[in-house]
């Protein structure tokens, strides 16, 4: 078989990796050169076949169909047209398959400006020698990317788009790409971190983003998982990960939200406890919240009985207990804001370490550290409106005291062990009527134990609170 055949037909095949350099050919391009290749040797096109996006490399996991439906499609006088050698494949053990099914069929293959028929001792030489240099260029350019990230890991540079929250700019001492928080976005992002660690669900908020016309990063509507997988990000807490692992080089673009809460948002959305909901809200207070006296198991809500002449209740999966709901929620409720006034809201706000007798709380601590240093700011100050202190001078108090200020009053926030419990402490009665039913579920579980003990006969007809427990829990 010779190039000169005018019996020949053609099958063109264009493949294209993910280019972010924009040098490459596209599959477009390369079927163009393709085309014009066929025109100038009288071929006739009999089909086109294409994979885009699809790295032809060993390391490539995803399967090629247009490559893999060249075995289906060849057949004796034909020629199999390629941009370049390479496009065909980067495998040597795959290129070797090709090569044989080529020969086998008596297939001209054609790469660049050079024609190969397999059938030749010498053109198999080349042939395979090509691949093996195509092999070779492929595993040099998985070397280069891996030490690029091995690089940027090390100086904490991001790995790609850092996405919503942050933007890009231009460094303009260095003219480096640099991220910084975007004013628009970042403090959404805050915004929701503070609003989960608070209670709030993910459903919620993404109904008032959606509501306010606030889009993600590609510019689509906000879906809850969309949302949870941003704020699990180590990325808006400045932490730079390589290979999966947080590394412990310092990330060169600014946190949104603060180490501490991002390791509470890992805790909360890892929760075997948390009920991700889906479809409607949650309406029932207890739900899933208290637990069965006997077995141990949550409490669902049963819908009410008209032929039992049966109001809505809370009851054990097994039967064991079964309580009015109404009557149920109104005692906890009672309970929960008795327990939190009657002067333990302290205890909510501590750390582990707790606070020896005496001693204000670890928040409290740092708060009057905080205040007292605000103090000292606010006399130079007023040093300075009387004149007795030169503005270069309270400059550098100001350059002294407000950092320690700024870290003093992060200290309180980090020590309070939870937002919603926080809000309780200050005030349950106002805090339990500003929050849906969603925070308030979270508050219950955050402060208090429910258990719904079992009766004897009869028992369930008459609401006795005692047979409702409602301990703090520690």
């Amino acid at each position: 078989m010779n190039a000169t055949d005018e019996a020949l037909t053609a099958v063109i095949y264009a493949r294209v990796s993910r280019d972010t350099t924009g040098r490459g050919k596209s599959v477009e391009q390369q079927i163009a050169e393709c085309r014009t290749t066929c025109e100038n040797e009288g071929w006739q096109i009999a089909e086109i076949v294409t994979d885009n996006s699809i790295s032809a490399s060993r390391y490539e996991l995803r399967n090629r169909p247009g490559y893999e439906s060249l075995t289906r499609i060849l057949k004796p006088g034909m020629v199999l047209v390629v941009w370049e050698f390479s496009r065909a494949g980067r495998r040597t053990q795959e290129h070797l398959a090709l090569q044989e099914l080529c020969e086998e069929r008596s297939v001209l293959f054609r790469a660049g400006s050079r024609n190969y028929d397999f059938r030749k001792s010498e053109d198999r030489f080349i042939g395979t020698l090509e691949s093996a240099i195509a092999a070779k260029s492929s595993d040099e350019t998985r070397e280069r990317v891996l030490r690029a990230k091995r690089a940027d890991a090390e100086r904490g540079r991001p790995n790609g788009a850092l996405g919503f929250g942050f933007m890009p700019t231009i460094d303009p001492v260095t003219h480096e790409k640099v991220w910084t928080l975007d004013p628009i976005t970042a403090p959404l992002v805050k915004e929701a971190a503070t609003a989960i660690l608070a209670g709030a669900s993910l459903n919620s908020i993404v109904k008032d983003w959606n509501q306010r016309g606030i889009k993600t990063f590609k510019g689509n509507d906000w879906r809850s998982i969309t949302l949870r997988q941003l704020l699990l990000r180590p990325a808006i807490a400045g932490l730079r990960q390589h290979q999966g692992q947080t590394t412990a080089v310092k990330a060169v673009w600014p946190p949104i939200i603060t180490e501490q809460q991002h390791r509470a948002l890992v805790a909360t959305f890892t929760d075997p406890s948390r009920k991700t909901q889906r479809g409607s809200e949650v309406k029932h207070l207890l739900s899933n919240v208290a637990v069965c006296g006997k077995c141990g198991k949550p409490v669902v809500r049963m819908s009410p009985n008209p032929k039992l002449q049966r109001e809505s209740r809370y009851a054990c999966p097994d039967r064991h207990v079964g309580r009015n709901q109404a009557e149920v929620d109104k005692h906890v409720v009672s309970e929960l804001l008795r327990i939190m006034d009657d002067r333990l809201a302290d205890e909510f706000l501590m750390d582990e370490t707790g606070a020896a007798d005496g001693m204000d709380s670890p928040s409290e601590h740092h708060l009057t550290k905080a205040a007292e240093l605000q103090q000292q700011l606010d006399d130079a100050t007023a040093e300075f409106i009387a004149g007795r202190l030169t503005a270069a001078t309270l400059g550098r108090i100001e350059a002294a005291l407000l950092p320690q200020i700024d870290q003093e009053r992060r200290s309180a926030a980090e020590r309070t062990s939870n937002p919603l419990l926080a809000k309780l402490a200050a005030g349950a009665a106002g805090a339990w009527k500003a929050a849906d039913v969603t925070e308030r579920r979270a508050m219950i579980r955050a402060a208090v134990v429910v258990t719904i003990q079992p009766v004897g006969k009869g028992g369930t007809h008459v609401f006795d609170p005692n047979g409702v427990t409602v301990e703090r829990r520690r």
